[in-house]
């Protein structure tokens, strides 16, 4: 699936615009995975128990989540092979379909994607870190915002100083994970059985599965952050392919483990009725200081997911600027550490905002329910790039086109459709906002045209 092509050597040596390729393919692998791994792992798994109530459906829908994250990573690894660019998705659409499906691909994730994601997973960092502490309610805002003042300050050091804390910050949630899952099945006085309750039973209906879906596909999240740092990748026509497979084959394992770990460890009835399994299941594990646990874990967690999204957020905002879609001083990067200054203050400002205000939650809860139509347009990009590149050199090539990238649309689609059913209201706030880059579009045109 993939093979050498011509540019590699040239594009391993020189980044874009002031860019350095200094990413390797761990490096790039731990950034995704430290985005996907954050929180969502920690308390989704009692939402699908509740929506699917036995171990064999609820086993099959994580394993389905990654066979569908593996869909859509290998579109966008042929999409990177194509285009190694700064900017990921964005690249994409904009060589595809031009410059406002662009300029929609970037309005969303600058006014609210990125910021009130970082916002989110700020708070919990906060919330987490102010329970280990023993501290109240009053603490969790104060430490959402030092964590998005920290990790603000320590990208500004640099793209290899910011990959290398990354891996390191991945290395060790991950880790943690994978000792937390392996002593709760072999030291835990488990009860292996659990796995195989309710095997003659009824299997749950399709708006169970739809439902509990909605909740695997956002856990697996985030993969797609890999791509937007295309301009600093080593080999990058090679590597981001080796990447993103990489991602998704640790992200499905360790969510499996975790998964069989909370089953074989709690009841259905207990798995299905808490909102923290992992404290839960800790508590199982560990006595009392199991809470304690999974209080720091999560914290690390969260901080190294919140890291992430600081890392690629101004590197998306780079390739905006840089394209003429957004102001120029976001696609220019430091001289000294080719750290993106602009994209990165940009992103705190609006983040803290967020926090500050606690507008986020609102806010998020309109975007979430279209930004799946986000993952329609890259794929749909990949199928425009057979038709008119067909001779173009790929190191990778999507196994099994079409089925493969039209099951990932297929699966962002119906998510998105599954949300307005479920949300008609929000989602009809969230079509407004995507509404309204039509305007802002036609105002930046006129202003670039007239400046």
């Amino acid at each position: 699936m993939m093979k050498n092509v011509p540019g590699d050597r040239e594009e391993s040596q020189a980044g874009e615009a002031g860019l350095r390729r200094v990413v390797s393919v761990r490096d790039a692998a731990a950034l995704a995975i430290g985005i996907v791994v954050g929180t969502g792992i920690f308390a989704v798994p009692g939402f699908i128990a509740d929506q699917l109530r036995s171990p064999g459906p609820i086993l099959l829908l994580w394993l389905l989540g990654g066979g569908l994250s593996l869909a859509g990573a290998m579109t966008y690894a042929e999409l990177a092979g194509l285009f190694p660019r700064q900017g990921g998705s964005f690249i994409y659409v904009l060589r595809a379909f031009g410059p406002y499906p662009a300029f929609l691909m970037g309005w969303g994730p600058f006014l609210v994607g990125f910021p009130a994601s970082a916002a989110a997973i700020a708070t919990v960092f906060g919330t987490y870190v102010a329970a280990a502490l023993g501290g109240d309610g009053r603490l969790d805002r104060p430490l959402a915002l030092a964590a998005l003042v920290a990790v603000w300050g320590l990208n500004l050091r640099g793209t290899r100083f910011s990959v290398s804390l990354q891996t390191a910050l991945t290395l060790l949630k991950v880790g943690a994970l994978g000792i937390l899952g392996v002593l709760a099945l072999a030291v835990a006085p488990g009860d292996w059985s659990r796995l195989f309750a309710g095997s003659g039973a009824p299997w749950p209906g399709v708006g169970a599965f739809a439902t509990a879906l909605v909740g695997v596909y956002w856990t697996f999240d985030g993969w797609g952050n890999l791509t937007v740092i295309g301009g600093e990748i080593e080999n990058p026509r090679r590597e981001i392919a080796r990447a993103l497979l990489a991602t998704i084959g640790v992200v499905t394992a360790v969510y499996l483990l975790l998964n069989v770990a909370y089953l074989v460890l709690l009841p259905m009835e207990e798995l299905r009725s808490t909102d923290s399994v992992a404290s839960t299941a800790a508590g199982a594990v560990l006595g009392r200081a199991g809470s304690t646990v999974v209080a720091v874990l999560v914290a690390v967690s969260a901080f190294g997911a919140l890291f992430g999204i600081s890392v690629s957020g101004p590197r998306y905002f780079f390739a905006m600027g840089r394209s003429g879609l957004f102001f120029e001083a976001a696609g220019r990067v430091d001289s000294e550490t080719a750290a993106p200054r602009w994209g990165s203050t940009a992103l705190f400002v609006t983040s803290v905002v967020y926090v500050a205000t606690g507008s986020f939650t609102q806010i998020m809860s309109y975007y979430v329910a279209l930004t799946a139509l986000y993952g329609v347009l890259s794929p749909a990009a990949l199928f425009r790039f057979r038709r008119t590149l067909p001779d173009a050199p790929r190191a990778f090539r999507v196994p099994g086109y079409p089925f493969t990238p039209a099951l990932f649309m297929v699966a962002a689609l119906g998510v998105t459709i599954h949300q307005v059913l479920r949300e008609p209201v929000r989602s009809g706030v969230g079509l407004v906002l995507l509404l309204a880059s039509v305007p802002a579009y036609l105002v930046w045109r006129r202003a670039r045209r007239d400046a």
